[in-house]
C-alpha cells in the first residue's frame, strides 16, 4: 500500500470517528433536554404543592379554623354543645 492510500485511510477512519462522536453528542443531548424538561415539571408540581401546603398551614394556625375542621373531620364537640348530623335526602331514601 503506498503513503497516499495510507493518509486517505487514516483520515476516512478519523471522519467517520468524528461522525459518530458527533451523533453521539446529538443523542446525549437529546436525552439531557427530556431529563430536563422531566425535572422542570416535577419541579412546578413540588412548588404548587408547597404553596399548597403553606396556604393549609397558614389556614390552620388560626385556632378558630383548627377546631372547625376538628370538628368536620372527627365529629368532635366541645362540652355542652350538642351534635347534629344533617343526612342527605337522597341517601336516607336509598336506605329504605
Amino acid at each position: 500500500m503506498n503513503m497516499k492510500n495510507l493518509i486517505i485511510a487514516i483520515v476516512a477512519v478519523v471522519i467517520l470517528a468524528l461522525a459518530w462522536f458527533t451523533i453521539q453528542l446529538f443523542m446525549t443531548h437529546g436525552a439531557l433536554v427530556d431529563a430536563e424538561s422531566s425535572a422542570q415539571q416535577q419541579l412546578a408540581a413540588l412548588q404548587q404543592d408547597s404553596a399548597d401546603l403553606k396556604s393549609d398551614l397558614r389556614y390552620l394556625q388560626d385556632p378558630a379554623n383548627l377546631e372547625k375542621e376538628l370538628k368536620s373531620r372527627t365529629n368532635y364537640k366541645n362540652p355542652g354543645e350538642t351534635m347534629v348530623i344533617v343526612v342527605p335526602e337522597s341517601a336516607a331514601t336509598s336506605t329504605q
